[in-house]
């Protein structure tokens, strides 16, 4: 039994700050009983080593640090219990309290990253940080995840699995997601059934679709959605759903393989089904529904589906790309005239909100291919190129991809005998390589088959610069991005 005053000053270093009550409970830890540590707590305030602010009190720093990192090193389970007292009465009293020095974020992180650090079966605290910092689907919020990390670390001496999820979380909004890629697969190794699991395993599977790896990512994907199955959790379910429902679209787009398509119509009907009532997310996932719906064929359900996205846009970026959705599903059932207007209005609805982010770039791209379609190269050359620029500035490597097909494709349209230059020439053999290399380090075939379709298209032109004929247009329209 730890009894001296110098074993109490340790204990009492464990917690952040401390009220009377919780000073005594944890001092009880060690002390023959609560009388004994009520004369050790007054004997510790004479010492002149706490400092108090208002009805809290602290050891001071630096002996703070010192004496906590000492009892961890002596005797880590009565350090994890003094830790798990601050947690317990933080949910009480002692919480409220707290908001005074810590302010609210802070005392809500602290206390519940300490309860992660101090209980084995951490699942509440666990997700109510993940709820806190929740900015909307895969959105977190990074500078509060990075403290929570942070936290995690400092109290348990070690970079553990949760500590490992939080630093993942906030690589992940920092937009740094290769590297949060690495500690998710380390949380997911641990094979741990709880929300942080299935949230890794989520925006890992995201990852790789992003990276084009889609039959990993459906693998991962597929075991997240057993984990929050098992775990009830409906929002996780609703998010993962939807994701799942894209990547198997995608296999459906690559591949040809109709049973994808069918699993992409199910996973993200499942989605619907879990809706939590998040207007952001049912958007998103109605969007995806309905292109699914319109590669069925089932084009009715699909305008259906779109028109209820569009109501539900609650912000530029989304409605842009609703519209753009819509257009596309216009397109794809023949109605050119109404895919024209749409296309339009979603390229005035950017300019109105001055759009300049990716949502912008993949607007001009659909507007190329659509003025491209309508034999209005001048213009369809001008959104081309702004929509690469703007892939350029955000770095995003598919897009480029996208935008340097659509723009090789209004260029050869272009080509005339008396046009016709090397330099020319050279641009568009460089745009299609350069295509071509991006979407097959991502494994797109299909857009590799385009792309190709389009060279061979380029070859012909320039044998037979006298041939004038309307039919190669539909084949490589580039607006496949979506």
């Amino acid at each position: 039994m730890l009894g001296s005053t110098a074993n109490a000053l340790r204990l009492l270093s464990a917690a952040p700050w401390f009220d009377d009550e919780t000073a005594i409970e944890i001092l009880a830890l060690s002390a023959p009983d609560s009388h004994h540590a009520e004369l050790v707590l007054t004997q510790i305030r004479r010492s002149g080593l706490i400092v108090r602010r208002g009805e809290l009190e602290r050891i001071e720093e630096p002996n703070r640090s010192a004496w906590r990192q000492a009892l961890f090193a002596d005797d880590s389970e009565l350090y994890a219990e003094a830790l798990r007292v601050f947690a317990r009465r933080s949910r009480g009293e002692l919480g409220v309290k707290l908001g005074s020095v810590l302010g609210e974020d802070g005392t809500f992180r602290t206390t519940r990253a300490i309860e992660c650090v101090a209980t084995q079966d951490a699942a509440e605290a666990l997700n109510e940080l993940v709820a806190r910092l929740e900015e909307g689907p895969d959105t977190f919020d990074s500078l509060g995840a990075l403290s929570i990390a942070r936290l995690i670390e400092l109290y348990g001496y070690r970079r553990d699995r949760l500590g490992d999820f939080f630093q993942g979380l906030a690589l992940w909004s920092s937009d740094r997601k290769t590297e949060a890629a690495e500690y998710f697969r380390r949380v997911v190794a641990d094979r741990k059934m709880d929300r942080a699991g299935a949230i890794a395993e989520h925006l890992l599977g995201v990852s790789l679709y992003q990276e084009g790896q889609l039959f990993e990512a459906a693998a991962v994907l597929e075991q997240s959605i057993s984990d929050l199955d098992d775990l009830n959790d409906r929002r996780g379910l609703e998010v993962t759903f939807c994701t799942y429902g894209r990547v198997m679209r995608e296999v459906y787009g690559r591949t040809g393989d109709f049973d994808a398509l069918v699993r992409s119509r199910d996973a993200l009907y499942a989605a619907l089904e879990y809706s939590t009532g998040l207007p952001g997310r049912e958007c998103r996932t109605l969007q995806y529904l309905a292109q699914t719906e319109s590669d069925f064929g089932e084009y009715e359900t699909a305008i259906e589906f779109i028109g209820r996205a569009i109501n539900m846009c609650s912000d530029p970026v989304s409605l842009v790309n609703a519209h753009t959705v819509k257009a596309m599903i216009l397109r794809a059932c023949g109605r050119t005239r109404e895919y024209l207007e749409e296309i339009d209005l979603a390229n005035e609805i950017a300019a109105q909100n001055d759009l300049q982010g990716l949502a912008l770039a993949r607007t001009l791209n659909m507007a190329a291919a659509a003025h491209r379609v309508n034999c209005d190269l001048d213009k369809a050359e001008t959104l081309a190129r702004r929509s690469l620029r703007i892939g350029e500035r955000e770095r995003n490597e598919r897009h480029i991809a996208h935008s340097q097909h659509t723009l090789a494709a209004i260029l050869i349209d272009a080509l005339q005998p008396e046009s016709v230059s090397p330099q020319r020439v050279t641009e568009i053999r460089q745009l299609l390589s350069d295509a071509r290399a991006t979407l097959a380090g991502y494994r797109d075939s299909r857009g590799v088959r385009l792309i190709e379709t389009t060279t061979s298209r380029l070859n012909g032109k320039l044998a037979f610069l006298n041939f004038r004929g309307e039919s190669d247009r539909q084949t490589d329209s580039a607006a496949f991005e979506f």
